[in-house]
């Protein structure tokens, strides 16, 4: 009875002090507060609470309000915790405290808010300017039961601080069951932690919202989680930053979201975790998900770095992280796993950059069927300062990235074997890497650009750059796609697909050491254009692997080796400009066809090594090739400046094109097979088209080739083909009369057919034409008409005179239609005059001539000596009228010279005696004032005798002797200016009736023979014009100049020039 008095007499004056707005010290018991009104300091001493509710309560603060307590408030030996408000068990109960805009200060132990067990009860502080809330051990709020709700708020600021304890402590806000928490501050919700708990802890369906009209900030000193959600959901809003400063190594993660909890994270402005320790800063699993959202940027900064993802979702959870750019220095910044979803999404960039601590710590990690989806408006940035992945995805996993315009994947691996240094690494899981509106770059020092394996699958989309080691590998089943150009720097191997797939949709051009290998059933695939630049190996397919960049309508520019070592290439190069530099070569894959020993295994290689060339098209071959079919339609190209020998082997041949190839007949000399200086084709299976081969002749040393030599350049067999070619080389064999012409001709023996340049014809020699010059010189030399006018100018002036000499000069320019020349002849004669009874004159004399001609023709020239004896007598009657009969013998010597084909001569000298008979008739008759015109007419006869000789190099000439008759009909035409002095002009017809030349061409060894019949029977016509004068009584002087034109004569011309002497 005593004990409840006590009991009363303490809740009354409990209740007296609470009503009273000053300062004091308050024994709270577990009786309800009987007042109001609140305001003031108030001090709680011992195991008490400051306000116990036990049924509804509305408060009204009069000012600001300050509760504090002392450490037994922390818990007694039961762990039980005294609270600022609270209640226990109960139901329906509310406790609502109204502070008017006064601020609500509590601490600094025990509990500020708790509701322990019951339902349906709660705690309302509304209207606050600030509420700050200190602890050290216990929950500053904590609830149990369910249907609670406890409310907070505040105009400005919202503040709980935990001071650091070594004894057993709690989460500075638990709250678990069906229960409500809200905490909304119109500034700042601000938690302050300096001791190893958990900030926000909720649990088993537990409901928490903190939402600011500005900030909220964790400044975390401990080493637990700043949020823990088990089964709860929590909402988490600021108008304007959510601020985490995570300051403990080796700490829990910032957030964590768990047994299907629901988490909604937004910051109106910046969401900003600061971590000392690369620690979970989200961390959702077992069922979660979490949104988290940021109107402007989301920044992750760790100072030191470890192993754990900043981002993290597992076990069937999702994760999404919203925001206008995203920022993060971690090594790992992402990371979702078993059957999770992970989702990233920036309006402007996403720029995760890391100096790194780690080797093969990816950046992004996805595993287990899980699923990741990275987007960025703009830009993608991807960066560690170690040899670590951009993305790792393995076990079914998937990650999408996409960038609205450039993606930047940059790494320090350097390791080319070690996918775990690639930028992007698929193992047994899916990457899609996509730009829009920009370009996709991927770099490393060394290592990988892109790794799929074990079936995993990457896909770029849009534009891609790469500056890397290996650009591109997929194993086991692993498969890359680029869906768009690719331009690729590579210091080792471009593309290797090693029992996996690699597919390049867009234009790729590449500058690599090995270009594309493909092995162990792996396969590359070019759909579109290629330019590939190889300092080794341009497309390697071995063991079964397969290339293919036989896509039509693109352009192909490849520079390096093709190989196919038991795997299959085929190259199509089917626009104009397109071309191959480089070798080919197939085998089984343990016999390289590189060697002359080895090259005959084209025919039985398990590899295949297809090219075609279409139209404007080229293979530069730079060194011994063989391929499994070859069609070429344009050029194979296998001569170079070094002129270094190579052979190329196919087993089939076709097509329409051309071999060009160096070919040297010194370095040949009759080998089937390349050799030093000269290339050589082989085609074991079959052959057909048309082939035309080109080489520089003038190299080729064709010159040098005796008749019977070959110069072989193609071996082809079961061949329907033809090769042509345009290359033809005339040859001189001395002595002989005709030159052989080496072309490329073929030979065939069973089935094969060899192809070689070697004689294919033969022409005369161009001793044969020089031959008929000469025959037709002395002809024309021996045949040469000479006339009375020409001999002795106008003889009657001489008339009556007893005797005399005489001496003429004769040039003329021989014009010919097969010679040209010059010939010079001075003829010096002796007459006598003996007058007839009629008034008539016979002169009769003697003369002898010599003569000098030189002669030139397209093959050569000649010289040329005469020597002649003349017998005539000249008729001249009384009326004019004159018979003039002559009669000849003379020699005829030569020297002819003839340029043979390959810049020798052949020289040759010959001789031959000639008889000649003229007799000429005409008569001058006077016209009016002192006009006259004389009519003429001659025949002359002429015997050339036959002659045998031999040129310098053995060819003999048999001249047989010719008859030549020759008659003339012309006339003068003149005027006798006084007794002494006459002029004409003249013209005449002349006609061989007989001339006929034969003679005989005979080779050194007699085997060739040549005879000629020429027959001369020509018509041609002269005109001229001349000057006759008596110097005196005893001289006379004329002149003649005559003009010879048709038949066989077209420049020639003659001047005459003669005096005479009479004695007395």
């Amino acid at each position: 009875m005593r004990q409840e008095r006590r009991k009363i007499l303490r809740a009354c004056i409990l209740s007296m002090m609470m009503a009273m707005p000053v300062a004091g010290v308050c024994a709270a018991e577990e009786y309800p507060l009987s007042g109001d009104k609140i305001g003031g300091e108030y001090k709680i001493e011992g195991r008490n609470y400051a306000i116990f509710f036990r049924e509804s309560r509305d408060i009204e603060a009069v000012d600001d309000v300050t509760i504090t307590n002392t450490v037994e408030a922390d818990g007694d030996a039961n762990d039980t915790t005294m609270s600022i408000v609270g209640t226990t068990d109960g139901e329906g109960k509310s406790f609502t405290l109204d502070m008017k805009g006064h601020s609500l200060t509590s601490g600094d132990y025990g509990s500020f808010l708790n509701l322990t067990n019951g339902k349906n009860n709660k705690i309302i502080i509304k209207n606050a300017k600030d509420i700050v809330s200190t602890s050290h051990r216990s929950n500053d709020i904590h609830a149990t039961g369910t249907g609670h709700v406890i409310s907070l708020e505040a105009a400005g600021d919202i503040q709980f601080n935990r001071e650091d304890t070594i004894e057993n402590k709690y989460p500075i806000i638990y709250w678990g069951g069906d229960n409500e928490l809200s905490l909304s501050a119109g500034n700042n919700i601000v938690m302050n932690n300096k001791d190893d708990v958990v900030m926000v802890y909720v649990e088993k369906e537990g409901k928490a919202s903190l939402v600011a009209g500005n900030d909220i900030i964790f400044n975390n000193d401990g080493k637990s989680n700043e949020v823990n959600v088990h089964q709860g959901v929590i909402n988490i809003e600021a108008g304007h930053d959510i601020i985490n400063n995570h300051n403990r190594q080796e700490s829990l993660p910032v957030y964590y979201f768990g047994d299907e909890a629901e988490a909604h994270v937004k910051a109106g402005h910046d969401l900003m975790i600061d971590s000392l320790y690369s620690t979970n800063l989200f961390n959702v699993q077992n069922g979660s998900s979490a949104d988290v959202v940021a109107g402007n940027d989301i920044v992750f900064k760790v100072k030191t770095l470890a192993l754990t993802p900043s981002a993290y979702s597992m076990y069937n959870s999702s994760l999404s992280l919203q925001s206008r750019n995203f920022f993060s220095n971690a090594q790992r910044t992402l990371r979702t796993r078993d059957d999770s979803q992970l989702t990233v999404r920036a309006d402007n960039d996403i720029i995760f950059d890391t100096p790194g601590a780690f080797d093969e710590l990816s950046m992004i990690a996805v595993n287990a069927r899980s699923t990741a989806d990275v987007s960025a408006g703009h830009d993608l940035v991807l960066k560690v300062g170690v040899a670590a992945p951009n993305v790792h995805v393995d076990t079914k996993g998937v990650a999408n990235l996409t960038a609205g315009h450039d993606m930047i994947l940059t790494t320090a691996g350097k390791d080319a074997t070690n996918p775990l240094e690639s930028n992007l690494y698929a193992d047994n899981g899916t990457i899609t890497a996509k730009v829009i509106d920009g370009t996709m770059s991927i770099s490393n020092d060394g290592a990988v650009g892109a790794y799929a394996n074990d079936g995993g699958s990457i896909t770029l989309e849009g534009p891609v750059v790469m500056e890397v080691g290996n650009g591109a590998v997929a194993t086991k089943d692993g498969t890359i796609l680029f869906n768009g150009p690719l331009t690729l720097r590579s210091t080792s191997t471009g593309l290797t697909a090693d029992g996996g797939n690699i597919t390049l949709d867009g234009e790729a051009v590449m500058d690599t050491a090995d270009g594309a290998v493909a092995t162990n059933g792996g396969t590359i695939l070019f759909n579109g254009p290629l330019t590939l630049h190889s300092t080794d190996t341009a497309l390697r397919a071995a063991d079964g692997g397969v290339i293919d960049a036989a896509a039509a309508d693109t352009n192909k520019y490849i520079t390096g080796n093709v190989v196919a070592a038991g795997g299959i290439v085929s190259l199509d190069l089917n626009t104009a400009g397109s071309y191959l530099t480089g070798t080919t070569s197939v085998s089984d894959g343990t016999v390289s066809l590189d060697s002359s020993l080895d090259r005959a295994a084209a025919a039985d290689s398990t590899g295949t090594l297809d090219l075609t060339l279409g139209n404007g098209t080229v293979w530069n071959v730079t060194d011994d090739s063989s391929l499994t079919n070859l069609t070429n339609n344009d050029t194979v190209n296998m001569a170079d400046s070094s002129r270094t020998g190579q052979q190329v082997t196919a087993k089939t041949l076709s097509g329409t094109g051309t071999l060009a190839m160096d070919l040297d007949w010194l370095s040949n000399q009759g080998t089937k097979g390349v050799t030093a200086n000269s290339d050589y084709l082989t085609v074991t299976d079959s052959a057909t088209g048309t082939q035309n081969l080109v080489s520089d002749p003038t190299v080729m040393n064709l010159d040098k080739m005796g008749v019977n030599d070959r110069l072989y350049v193609a071996e082809l067999n079961n061949s329907d083909a033809t090769l042509t070619s345009s290359i033809q080389q005339r040859n001189v064999n001395k002595g002989h009369l005709y030159d052989y012409i080496i072309g490329l001709t073929h030979e065939t023996t069973g089935d094969t057919t060899d192809w070689y340049f070697g004689s294919v014809d033969k022409v005369e020699s161009n001793v044969v034409p020089a031959a008929n010059v000469q025959n037709r010189t002395l002809f024309d030399m021996a045949t040469n008409m000479d006339t009375l006018n020409k001999r002795l100018g106008e003889a009657r002036y001489a008339d009556g005179e007893d005797a005399g000499m005489w001496a003429r000069w004769t040039y003329r320019h021989l014009g010919r239609d097969s010679y040209n020349g010059h010939s010079n002849r001075f003829e010096l004669g002796w007459d006598t005059v003996k007058q007839g009874a009629d008034d008539s004159s016979l002169r009769q004399g003697l003369s002898f001539s010599y003569l000098r001609s030189q002669t030139s023709f397209d093959t050569g020239n000649g010289k040329y000596k005469g020597y002649t004896g003349s017998f005539y007598q000249t008729w001249l009657g009384q009326k004019g009228h004159y018979l003039d009969v002559v009669g000849r013998i003379g020699r005829l010597n030569g020297e002819g010279t003839t340029r043979l084909i390959n810049g020798d001569e052949s020289k040759s000298s010959f001789g031959t005696w000639y008889q000649q008979a003229s007799v000429e008739w005409g008569r001058k008759k006077d016209l009016r004032d002192s006009w006259y015109v004389e009519p003429q007419g001659q025949l002359q006869y002429t015997h050339i005798n036959g002659r045998d000789y031999r040129t310098n190099d053995g060819v003999g000439m048999d001249f047989d002797s010719v008859h030549s008759l020759i008659g003339r009909l012309g006339f003068r035409f003149g005027k006798d200016i006084d007794a002494q002095k006459s002029w004409y002009i003249k013209a005449d017809i002349l006609h061989e009736f007989a001339g006929n030349r034969t003679f005989d061409l005979t080779s050194l060894d007699g085997l060739e023979r040549i005879h000629y019949d020429k027959t001369n029977h020509d018509t041609w016509y002269d005109v001229g014009a001349g000057l006759t004068a008596e110097l005196s009584h005893d001289r006379s002087l004329w002149f003649e100049f005559e003009r010879t034109f048709n038949g066989s004569y077209g420049r020639d011309w003659e001047l005459n020039a003669g005096m005479t002497w009479r004695f007395h």
